[in-house]
């Protein structure tokens, strides 16, 4: 492979990087927790664009606080999934963390 092709080959991969980042910005990922007493949804900029919490928790805050740290990790854990799904795809499976 000669240094254009390289080059080229580069470009493509930073075109297509850059694509799925627009696209995972704009994508949504559902969470819940407890038997959906706590739902919502994230986004792939992490802004939770959701959220509804049931009635039953209101009295009890400190559960309700848990529960709610537990349900946005779940969200955060499913936008970097993600990522990583498309990073992998990008690299055909070679991981590149070490160089990041």
């Amino acid at each position: 492979m000669d240094f254009n092709s390289l080059l080229e080959t580069a470009k493509k991969m930073g075109e297509t990087a850059s694509n799925q980042q627009k696209e995972l910005e704009n994508k949504s990922f559902n969470f819940s927790c407890q038997n959906n007493l706590i739902t919502g949804k994230i986004n792939g900029k992490y802004q939770i664009t959701e959220l509804h919490i049931s009635q039953d928790l209101m009295d009890d805050k400190d559960m309700l606080e848990d529960l709610m740290m537990i349900a946005i990790n779940q969200g955060i854990n499913q936008v970097e999934k993600e990522k990583e799904e498309n990073m992998k795809s990008l690299t055909g499976g070679l991981d590149l963390s070490s160089f990041m």
